[in-house]
């Protein structure tokens, strides 16, 4: 046991490892044999029952297929159907029959029939036959006398049902050997999987009994060396690890002799410490005195008011000169020189020195702040000493004086623009409303700069404060001189007009301001341009609290700004009901922004060539508490403005990528993206990210962008449209022709798909203008290789409109609305056999 011990760790882990290893290969091995027997047992029924059983569906297909079509062929033939297209149909009566034929043989020529089904090919053999006899003489009867060949089908249709019969009663053969032998499959691979199961459970056994005997081995002793570490850090040097780890020639035994030995190094460093720790505690008892106030002026006098001892300190203090203040002299003397270096204050030379001794006369302690005619100050503050005399200590606080009085006006006042901050505007909005006469207002204007953000983006933030302290300066200009300008953050600022009479002087304030701040600025070489949005907000000497007039302010701000900016607006009651049906609205959208409040529909695109589903397109939809079903055209905006459009296009990207990777492979999803989340510098990350998180087809993936994201135009816009494209994703333009430049963009960038705006679609197809403009994009589509995507169809009429002009795919309230995620494979299941409604 001994040696196992003193065997290295590294060996301790091979071995460990070893055993694990061999159990995984002995697993992987039985693993592999099982999928071998597996895949076996699988090629028999790919092999053998299955094409039976394809066969007979498709020879059902096609008898009926060929029976209904010489229904038809006599149906015409009564009615005088023209001659070449009864000909054409009996042509392919009779090639439809001889495909029965060689699909048949192809059956009957099978080794592995059974006997009963080799007796039911006979039997369909036989009467499939004599269809064929029986329906070449009624197409022969039909060309000249039809009603002959009407009664004819009798017959035929008498050997059709016999056939009929004899093909169900072999495909129904053929789905009971497919279902006897994938149940014997299922039974093989629960057999196969209870051998895994146990055999995992062997190899888990093995790594166990392994493991616990590296812990055994490893962990205890290293216990034991960790407790020993602990108690040393506390500063037990005495204590030693645990016998049990001694004698070991591994690691951990390595280990003890190094700590036995730091102990030791430390125990002899410990006892020098202590040494000379005690010698330099008797040098600091000598000097601590003179040590103690060196950063201040000190001087001590006795009882004769005779200096005793004075630093450096005390000397520049006042200017002193060196052999001025030598033991003995007097502190006349002293404050003789002070006078006579003009430092003193007041103005009577003889009335200082009488003050600054009879100051020194009482025997209670005293501070003092001393201002010099120099302009520094001084804080003197003296203790008596018992016998007489006194110890006074003298600084020169002249830095922190200013230091308070820069930092006091730095609370109330912003340290770019040197303007007012909220703590001061506050304070005066307060005077101001307090000073109110009778028939007196205070108008309090809320000002917020338009496009500074993109000044700080595009010049820097240097240039931006550049910026802010021009505006100040110009609003300044803008006020009286009682009146009050203040920055409250970033680029908003806020006035106080104090007595005025009419709400007119207010609106022509607000009116300068914004014209004052729309002028350009030339700063630091670049010519910038800036707008302004403010609100107004009044009130008279029985007016409310501030707090309430600078909201209304700031409601009447919000009110400026939704209605275009640069615009100045007046507090009505009304807006604050709006501003807070608006942040209500913010709140609850942030809301299930972090706690996954919205979910993701899809509403299927058709492919109006095949009437087949070829795609869905992604749509948010947001149940809000208390208010139920949100349009998106309601918080989409709202989640653009407060940035919330980026994680939440982020999760919708992720969220439709995992839920179309569920999908058939030749279905694809349509994701849209907002112009702000387009414009992020990680989209192509984010899109990459969520394909291979979802482990989806890039190809699978269309991102719908709008014209406005191509109104930049700009190098990096086509470059990242072209990354995208180097993923493989498809890209689509939505509604297309409700922006500018349509055609330009249809040039300059690679597009797959074009969406038709569904503005168009509603008026198809009694409007002539919209016809023409469907027509034109279709041809357009057609003309460069893009397909064209309808949208918002739904009525039949439309449809065929767009059938006729040749438009791709359609999407809309006719064939379906958006459902959740877990109805689209029922959505699919059904498609094949649905109907569009008339």
């Amino acid at each position: 046991m001994e040696r196992i011990r003193d065997l290295p760790i590294s060996v301790k882990a091979l071995a460990a490892w070893g055993v694990l290893l061999i159990s995984l290969l002995c697993l992987g091995a039985e693993t592999i044999l099982t999928l071998d027997r597996s895949s076996g047992r699988l090629d028999a029924l790919v092999q053998a029952t299955l094409p039976k059983q394809i066969i007979t569906e498709e020879l059902g297909d096609q008898i009926t297929d060929a029976h209904i079509r010489l229904f038809r062929y006599t149906a015409w033939a009564a009615n005088g159907v023209d001659g070449r297209l009864l000909g054409r149909l009996a042509s392919d009566i009779l090639s439809g029959n001889m495909r029965v034929k060689v699909d048949l043989a192809r059956l009957a020529g099978r080794d592995d029939l059974t006997g009963f089904e080799a007796e039911q090919v006979r039997f369909f053999r036989q009467a499939w036959t004599e269809y064929a006899r029986a329906s070449k003489e009624a197409i022969a009867a039909a060309r000249t006398d039809p009603a002959k060949a009407t009664a004819m089908l009798g017959g035929a249709d008498d050997a059709f049902q016999a056939a009929e019969g004899n093909l169900q009663r072999l495909a129904a053969a053929a789905r009971t050997q497919t279902r006897d032998m994938a149940s014997d499959l299922r039974s093989a691979a629960q057999r196969d999987a209870r051998r895994i199961q146990l055999g995992g459970l062997a190899a888990l056994f093995a790594s166990l009994v392994a493991a616990l005997l590296f812990a055994r081995s490893i962990v205890s002793p290293i216990r034991s060396v960790t407790a020993a570490m602990r108690e040393i850090s506390f500063g037990n040097l005495d204590f030693e690890p645990a016998r049990v780890s001694r004698g070991r020639r591994d690691e951990i035994g390595q280990m003890v002799a190094a700590i036995d030995r730091f102990c030791s190094d430390m125990r002899c460093q410990k006892e020098l410490i202590e040494k000379r720790e005690d010698e330099l505690r008797t040098q600091n008892l000598r000097f601590n005195a003179a040590l103690s106030n060196m950063s201040q002026g000190l001087s001590m006098f006795d009882g004769n008011r005779q200096l005793i001892v004075c630093n450096e300190r005390y000397a520049e203090v006042y200017g002193l000169p060196r052999d001025l203040i030598r033991p003995g002299t007097t502190q006349r003397e002293i404050l003789e020189c002070r006078v006579a270096l003009g430092i003193f204050a007041g103005g009577d030379p003889q009335a200082y020195i009488r003050s600054r001794v009879e100051n020194a006369s009482t025997s209670e302690p005293s501070d003092q702040i001393l201002e010099l005619s120099d302009g520094r100050i001084v804080a003197i503050a003296r203790r008596p000493m018992a016998g007489g005399g006194w110890v006074s200590t003298h600084e020169d606080i002249t830095e922190r004086r200013r230091a308070e009085a820069r930092i006091a006006h730095l609370a109330t006042h912003d340290c770019l623009t040197a303007l007012p901050n909220r703590i001061l505007f506050r304070q005066r909005l307060e005077e101001a409303l307090a000073a109110l006469r009778p028939g007196q207002a205070v108008a309090v204007h809320c000002l917020d700069l338009d496009r500074f953000k993109a000044v700080n983006d595009t010049l820097g933030h240097p240039v931006g404060d550049l910026l802010l302290e021009a505006v100040s300066a110009r609003l300044r200009r803008c006020v009286r001189e009682g009146d009050t300008v203040a920055r409250l953050s970033g680029d908003e600022f806020a006035i106080v007009q104090a007595g005025i009479a009419r709400p007119e002087e207010a609106e022509s304030l607000a009116a300068r301001l914004v014209d004052a701040v729309r002028e350009p600025y030339f700063l630091d070489g670049h010519r910038v341009s800036v707008g302004a949005s403010v609100g107004t907000a009044m009130a008279n000497e029985a007016g409310g609290p501030p707090d309430e007039l600078l909201r209304n302010a700031d409601t009447a701000l919000y009110r400026a700004k939704a209605d275009g900016r640069g615009a100045h607006r007046l507090f009505e009651p009304g807006m604050d009901e709006t501003l807070q049906h608006r942040r209500a609205l913010e709140r609850d959208l942030r809301n299930a922004v972090a706690h996954g409040g919205f979910e993701v529909h899809y509403q299927p695109i058709i492919n109006l060539a095949t009437e087949a589903i070829s795609g869905f397109e992604a749509l948010l939809r947001w149940n809000r508490p208390g208010y139920g079903e949100v349009p998106p055209g309601a918080f989409i905006p709202v989640a653009e403005e407060t940035g919330l459009i980026e994680p939440l296009g982020r999760w919708v990207l992720h969220q439709a990528c995992r839920e179309a990777a569920q999908w058939p492979d030749g279905i694809r999803v349509a994701v849209n993206l907002s112009p702000v989340q387009f414009a992020g510098a990680n989209l192509v990350d984010e899109v990459r990210a969520a394909l291979a998180e979802a482990r989806l087809a890039p190809g699978r993936l269309e991102l719908e962008i709008t014209e406005t994201v191509l109104l930049q135009d700009g190098p990096s816009t086509l470059a990242k449209l072209n990354d995208l494209r180097q993923l493989g994703v498809r890209i689509a333009i939505d509604d297309f022709g409700a922006g500018d430049s349509s055609l330009a963009h249809l040039r300059r960038f690679p597009f797959d798909r074009i969406k038709i705006d569904r503005s168009f679609i509603s008026e198809l197809p009694e409007s002539g203008d919209c016809a023409a403009i469907v027509r034109a994009m279709t041809d357009l589509g057609g003309n460069l290789g893009m397909p064209t995507t309808a949208e918002g169809v739904e009525s039949r009429a439309q449809l065929d409109h767009l059938k006729l002009q040749g438009c791709s795919e359609a999407q809309g309230f006719l064939f379906s609305r958006a459902t959740p995620a877990r109805d689209v494979p029922g959505l699919l299941a059904r498609w094949p056999g649905a109907r569009i409604a008339a």
